[in-house]
């Protein structure tokens, strides 16, 4: 996409192109204060920079995110429960400092505290997604280079054992982050729900090829792709009806009604699904509402994401209260018989009521 971009198309969104923020800022600043003459001398354009300039340089060398969490709201694909360093790195950060103030390394170390600046430069005139790991690529390596030095420092002296020692445990620890707990962790940002939904009506499909079935979201085209995409339903065949679904906004495919309105009343016969957090379908969401209701969990917490009204498939089966997973076999849907998958993936959380 870059190629093809001009430059004026890649300054948009930062601080060369738009200094609208700074008005807005300043022009904050004074309605929240008092209307004194000096007002305008600390509340002002200039201000406005300095003070943003140096919340988005803090925020993108926040140790909380360097060694402990990194950025889950920025990409789903991140390791969020570590750091992008190991702890022991702050104690090489330092050692590494204090390495390059000696007399043979100090220009060393002017140049790289010189060149922070420039490597810090994105992150400051940027104005859209805090996407520090991206934007702060050089100035991350910038530390990583440091660390490296101190390394090499400690390695220098009779206790390089013990840094070994700590770096594979370290190393152990990330491999325990990313092999046992990510895979967790990281499905709801990869939306495992929709799978699972998109599984469970499989299984109504299989037993009953032709009962309506109507989905409440609060954006069907995202949640009927998604099901296009995940139930592998698009092909010569159907990629026309498909099309016509979405000119003709109706989003109905294989007698699946994806919708943002809800009925008046539940007719307890048709089978609904619903997203947890809209609250807008009373029959749906009503817990003493003497109906078959069950859940699609969410892994983390085992909360509602979807809910299902007059279940025909899983139902049956003596359904749990929250989710476990043990086996990574087990986010392999499509391996799963009717009844595993049920107790595995599906919740009766009336029980708990």
């Amino acid at each position: 996409m870059l190629p093809n971009e001009n430059v004026s198309g890649r300054l948009e969104g930062t601080l060369l192109q738009d200094q609208s923020i700074l008005s807005e800022i300043a022009n904050d600043q004074r309605r929240k204060a008092l209307q004194l003459p000096i007002a305008p001398l600390f509340s002002n354009k200039v201000t406005a920079l300095v003070q943003l300039s140096a919340d988005k340089l803090l925020n993108s060398f926040s140790p909380h995110m360097l060694f402990l969490n990194s950025e889950p709201s920025a990409s789903g694909f991140a390791v969020w429960s570590h750091g992008l360093f190991y702890l022991v790195d702050i104690a090489l950060l330092l050692l590494g400092i204090g390495a390059l103030q000696q007399k043979k390394t100090r220009a060393i170390g002017v140049s790289f505290l010189l060149a922070l600046p420039f490597f810090a430069a994105p992150v400051v005139i940027n104005l859209t997604s805090e996407w520090y790991l991206l934007r702060s690529f050089f100035s991350y390596t910038l530390l990583l280079l440091v660390i490296t030095w101190g390394a090499f420092a400690w390695w220098q002296s009779r206790f390089r054992w013990i840094l070994v020692a700590i770096y594979t445990l370290s190393v152990l620890n990330f491999a325990s982050q990313y092999f046992v707990r990510y895979p967790v962790m990281g499905a709801d940002a990869g939306f495992f729900q929709e799978r699972v939904l998109t599984q469970y009506i499989s299984w109504v499909r299989q037993k009953y090829p032709q009962e309506p079935i109507i989905v409440y979201t609060i954006d069907p085209p995202i949640l009927l792709s998604s099901y296009l995409l995940h139930s592998g339903s698009v092909s010569d065949e159907t990629v026309d009806q498909i099309a016509q679904a979405f000119r003709d906004e109706t989003y109905k495919f294989d007698n699946i009604t994806f919708q943002n309105t809800c009925v008046d009343d539940d007719d307890g016969i048709t089978l609904g699904i619903t997203e947890a957090i809209r609250d807008r379908c009373r029959s749906l969401t009503d817990s003493s509402a003497d109906t078959t209701k069950i859940t699609i969990p969410a892994l983390k917490d085992s909360g509602s994401v979807y809910e299902i009204l007059n279940d025909t498939v899983c139902g049956q089966y003596d359904l749990g209260t929250f989710l476990q997973v043990n086996d990574l076999e087990q986010f392999r849907l499509s391996g799963l018989n009717e009844e595993l998958f049920c107790k595995q993936w599906i919740t009766d959380l009336k029980k708990v009521s």
